[in-house]
């Protein structure tokens, strides 16, 4: 086949990774579409500058030039590549490539290009080292260039992220990275968080004594020593551990303020950490940045850092309504969201915002897209350096139906300056096409429909889940349903249907998996209680890896027992060190005294066990209980025999609880009664009752 579009590769070509795995892809792709390309000479110029994907197009006749470095010049070959009618929507799914000969004008590209944010990245929550390659190519096809990754990821898939240009970010929870348990707990347990009246190592759900001088310096000298080692990191996090578990001893309780001893956060105290972390470094190691969130209870510790250090940058997590912007002042959830980011912008320079698109929601209707455009639209006026968002692997289910947002929200990193309407347009012709444009023009009003069912004030698509049935009315879902029928049957329209069908079988079947609110105790070798652990978007079970569960009183004690259905038994994730990361069941039960007091277990199927006594953001790891389990291992299920003492709890006969079960042997799914979990808010607990009240 003869080549009418030719790429010239730079003569340094093995020295720049991005460019030449470019150049692979690229190839690959015109290879199969040679007789649709236009007759063009394709040069890539190497520039050495420093860049988050800047780069040059020249034409002049049948030749095109791209000059950059090597992150521009894969971003500059696939900006030329989209143009030429290739496009990577879902990282599930292989690249689309045109369906015609290009008759367009490529005149359009010449000049310079810059991307209105220098951040794009995910945080991709799969696999066993935050990644999967699909999504990494994904990412770099759609010119993305940062990856959350935590330190020790690194070593391990830190070659393959070069090639991609998706450049470590460490900004993740850390302390038990930097001050590890089996390092410093057995000379310096004074390092380690007092709970309870007792130093707790992170591995049993504590953190770091924070005003602890001694430790601050241990601190330091690893976090030195991780910026020496690795020098091509962008940013060098030191974020808090995952959870609660913070010291109560008097010196950093002194450091908090009283509003934080009031709400239970450690905003004060952590400012005072951050304040002298960034001080020591920027000293030790000038230029490099450090990262940290602002996030659950240290939302606010910019509020009380007294001089705002240069070399930290901030991640602003938000679990916003997505019906609206975020800074829609008339939404009842995001304008708290929206002061708190300007509040950070009036103090540190480098900001990027760290979102949660496709938690809780899996496979039901995600039509954020009016939103990503407002919110990308402002984010550039206010001078945010970019965006991330979790998202799983390619092959969980939240991809089917949140390619959309992942994909605008490349889009408008790269150019924000665009509306609604014609990114529908060119993604409806580009994706569904044929010869007539009916499957297109249909397709646009698919979309257009979803995305009229949350542009209403009276909706906020929290992921609540009673919001799926707010907005996915009847007249909505007929009027999709109509545009479907319309727009034909190629593959792409059937997978769109097939993932509409489950949604309105969703609408019309999840009642039938309520849980009661209360129930009455029975024999554990009796019928079972008529609980159903529900995925939390769904509100569906897992039929064929359902959970079952018996409880009763006697003597004193809670008995539960709990046989969980699994098909996958050869998969079962047992984690050595904790049961929290694995296969488990997590039960909480509410205080006979205290109607802000639970208590969680979790339960692993090795018969591990982990217990804490929690009130608020207050974790108490180190409380002393008398529970019991053992575990049992069927050919097709695991089975937990559970024993409470009602004392441990104070309770007489009557108690709430809610059970969640973490599942790993398909991807990481978790399902929970009430109502995929009630977790941490004894009041929407099932009540068992013993005795009348």
């Amino acid at each position: 086949m003869v080549k009418r579009l030719n790429i010239i590769a730079p003569d340094n070509l093995g020295d720049l990774p991005q460019t030449a795995l470019a150049i692979k892809t690229a190839e690959e792709l015109l290879d199969k579409n040679q007789q649709l390309m236009p007759e063009l000479s394709v040069s890539l110029i190497f520039r050495d500058e420093q860049s988050d994907g800047n780069f040059e197009i020249s034409l002049k006749d049948k030749k095109l030039s791209i000059t950059g470095n090597d992150e521009g010049l894969r971003c500059g070959l696939y900006t030329l590549l989209g143009k030429l009618g290739f496009h990577w929507f879902n990282p599930a799914e292989d690249i689309i490539g045109p369906n015609r000969p290009f008759a367009g004008d490529l005149s359009a590209l010449a000049g310079r290009h810059q991307p209105d944010f220098a951040y794009r990245g995910l945080h991709v929550c799969a696999g066993k080292h935050h990644y999967d390659d699909r999504v990494g190519r994904w990412m770099s096809f759609n010119r993305m260039n940062r990856k959350l990754t935590h330190l020790p990821e690194d070593d391990i898939i830190g070659t393959r992220l070069k090639e991609l240009g998706l450049r470590p970010d460490t900004t993740v929870h850390a302390y038990d990275l930097l001050i590890p348990d089996e390092k410093y707990f057995a000379t310096h347990p004074e390092y380690f968080s007092l709970v309870g009246g007792k130093r707790i190592k992170q591995n049993d759900g504590g953190q770091l004594c924070l005003s602890n001088q001694q430790m601050r310096a241990a601190f330091t000298e690893e976090l030195l020593a991780k910026i020496r080692s690795k020098p091509h990191l962008g940013v060098f996090g030191f974020c808090p551990n995952d959870g609660y578990g913070h010291c109560e001893c008097e010196q950093c309780r002194a450091l908090d303020s009283p509003e934080d001893r009031k709400k239970d956060q450690i905003n004060k105290r952590l400012a005072d950490f951050v304040q002298d972390i960034c001080a020591r470094v920027a000293q030790a190691a000038p230029g490099v940045m450090l990262g940290h969130y602002s996030y659950s209870n240290f939302s606010n510790f910019l509020d009380y850092l007294p001089e705002p250090p240069k070399n930290l940058l901030i991640s602003c997590t938000m679990f916003h309504c997505y019906s609206h912007s975020v800074f829609d002042a008339d939404c009842p959830v995001n304008p708290e969201h929206a002061q708190r980011l300007q509040k950070i912008l009036a103090k540190i320079d480098r900001v990027y915002i760290y979102d949660y698109y496709a938690y809780n929601w899996s496979r039901l209707p995600a039509p954020y897209w009016q939103a990503i455009i407002d919110d990308f639209k402002r984010y550039k006026q206010l001078g945010v350096e970019g965006w991330m968002s979790e998202c799983s692997g390619a092959d969980h289910p939240m991809w089917q139906t949140q390619w959309c947002n992942y994909y605008l929200a490349a889009k408008m990193l790269w150019n924000s300056e665009r509306d609604l309407d014609s990114f529908l347009t060119q993604l409806c012709a580009a994706r569904y096409p044929d010869q007539s444009g009916k499957a297109a023009a249909a397709m646009h009003k698919y979309f257009s429909a979803l995305q009229k069912s949350v542009l209403r004030k009276d909706v906020c698509l929290d992921k609540k889940p009673a919001t799926f049935k707010d907005f996915f009315t009847p007249a909505i879902q007929a009027e999709a349903a109509a545009a479907l029928e319309a727009a034909g049957h190629s593959p792409l329209v059937e997978a769109e249907r097939a993932i509409f069908d489950f949604q309105r079988q969703n609408y019309a079947e999840r009642e039938k998996y309520i849980s009661p609110k209360a129930i009455q105790p029975g024999a554990v070798d009796g019928k079972a209680q008529p609980i159903y652990l529900v995925d939390r978007s769904s509100q569906l079970p897992n039929l064929a890896n359902d959970t079952q569960v018996w409880i009763d009183v006697k003597a004193g004690k809670i008995l539960f027992r709990m046989l969980m259905h699994e098909q996958q038994m050869d998969k079962l994730k047992i984690n050595r060190k904790s049961p929290y990361s694995g296969d488990s069941i997590e039960l909480f039960l509410d205080d006979g005294n205290n109607p802000d007091l639970c208590y969680h277990y979790i339960f692993a199927p090795d018969a591990s066990m982990v217990a804490s006594e929690c009130e608020g953001t207050r974790w108490n790891w180190a409380w002393q209980h008398q529970g019991k389990v053992e575990a049992k291992k069927h050919a097709q299920a695991w089975e937990l025999l559970v024993e409470i003492p009602l004392s441990d709890i104070n309770a007489s006969q009557n108690f709430g609880f809610t059970i969640i079960r973490n599942r790993y042997t398909e991807g990481y799914q978790v399902y929970g009664a009430p109502a995929g979990g009630a977790y941490f808010k004894p009041q929407d607990y099932i009540k068992c009752s013993a005795s009348p009240d």
